[in-house]
């Protein structure tokens, strides 16, 4: 924690209703006979508002570590904006409404810093949605993972689809989903979705489907070192985004005007909580073993190139087959495990040959193949 005597120009904090601060100007002022105070002018950094305010000089707060990294703004599409780090390759899809005015002032490709505050993962968010009639050998989980990769749900991104036979990994944990209908809070940004694939009904089929939403979400909670009231549903993020408080449970549980979800588990939420207690209790599962994550293999250009993907398979071997000349395959994680990589001496040489270009282009093309520019061009002024 730290004073409001402490704040300085350039400082953020969160305040005690969780937004984010940033500190533009700050001063102590003692009026005629009152007591000192902190003038301060003040940014809310999620909504952009600009505004003035005072505190006592005594006044604590939360004190937010902003980390800055180096990106490249790859593109536009729909509501999102994709940038890519520049030194992990990891690519970061940010909503167009938190970038707006600074997407007016930089062109694609262009460098820039991206800064991040609770990247860290705070829980597990479950979901529900309706069964859908699939193709013979595929899974309505494998279907839901397809359609999102092919871009006809752009207006969800979760991290696993969870049927009765298996569950799909659909995004990278290293990303944040777009699912809690919270915007920039806590919800998208730093849980872990779960989208489980059940009906109404609440047949067999449902409650297998339920009992691997458990398993998943024990294990989940178990990597990250969190407990059982780390478990969230989407009306929890709801209802904290409607201002609404409470205990977990309740907030879990309190009925929302926009949406009650997980609709088919929210009926015995104390029950399915249970269960997922008793997963992460055991460490293992009593009966059948928990469904193996699938994931699907993309044929890209590169990792960042989304737009050149010519398909997304389920076989390894599959997608090999349809990799063409200046295509490559990568895996969920962004990856890439079709051709194999080369050796940065291997590239260095290439570099030197010419086959890579110059300048710019040169720095281009090595990035987007998912090498690093600045240790291959190291290699080279070693080499010549």
């Amino acid at each position: 924690m730290i004073e409001a005597s402490k704040l300085r120009a350039g400082m953020t904090f969160v305040t005690a209703d969780g937004k984010l601060i940033k500190v533009l100007e700050a001063s102590h002022h003692k009026p005629g006979k009152g007591n000192t105070v902190m003038r301060m002018k003040l940014r809310d950094v999620r909504s952009g508002s600009t505004f003035d305010t005072t505190y006592r000089p005594e006044e604590k707060f939360e004190q937010a570590i902003i980390e800055t990294r180096a990106a490249q703004y790859l593109y536009k599409m729909d509501d999102t904006a994709y940038f890519m780090d520049t030194e992990s390759y990891e690519q970061y899809e940010i909503p167009v409404a938190n970038v707006e005015q600074e997407l007016f002032y930089i062109l694609e490709n262009s460098e820039v810093k991206i800064q991040f505050y609770g990247t860290e993962v705070i829980g597990v968010t479950v979901h529900n949605t309706d069964w859908i009639s699939v193709a013979s050998g595929t899974t309505p989980a494998e279907q839901y993972t397809r359609a999102t990769v092919n871009g006809n749900m752009k207006d969800v991104r979760v991290h696993y689809y969870v049927d009765n036979t298996c569950t799909w990994q659909n995004l990278p944990l290293s990303l944040s989903g777009w699912h809690a209908a919270d915007g920039s809070g806590n919800g998208n940004r730093r849980t872990i979705a779960i989208e489980c694939i059940m009906g109404s009904s609440y047949n067999d089929k449902d409650k297998k489907s339920e009992d691997n939403c458990a398993r998943l979400a024990a294990a989940l909670l178990k990597k990250y070192g969190l407990d059982i009231n780390h478990l969230y549903t989407h009306t929890y993020w709801l209802n904290v985004r409607d201002g609404k408080s409470g205990s977990v449970d309740y907030l879990n549980t309190a009925r929302n005007p926009y949406k009650m979800c997980p609709a088919y588990i929210l009926p015995h939420w104390a029950a399915f909580k249970a269960k997922v207690q008793y997963y992460l209790n055991s460490g293992s599962i009593p009966t059948t073993p928990a469904p193996a994550t699938k994931q699907l293999y993309r044929v890209r250009k590169s990792w960042t190139d989304a737009k050149s993907q010519i398909g997304a398979f389920s076989s390894l071997e599959n997608a090999k087959k349809s990799c063409k000349t200046g295509y490559a395959v990568f895996d969920s994680n962004g990856k890439q495990v079709y051709p194999a990589k080369k050796s940065v001496d291997e590239v260095a040489r290439e570099v030197i040959q010419g086959r890579w270009g110059n300048g710019a282009e040169r720095k281009k093309r090595l990035t987007a193949a998912g090498y690093n520019y600045n240790e291959v061009q190291k290699k080279v002024n070693q080499m010549i």
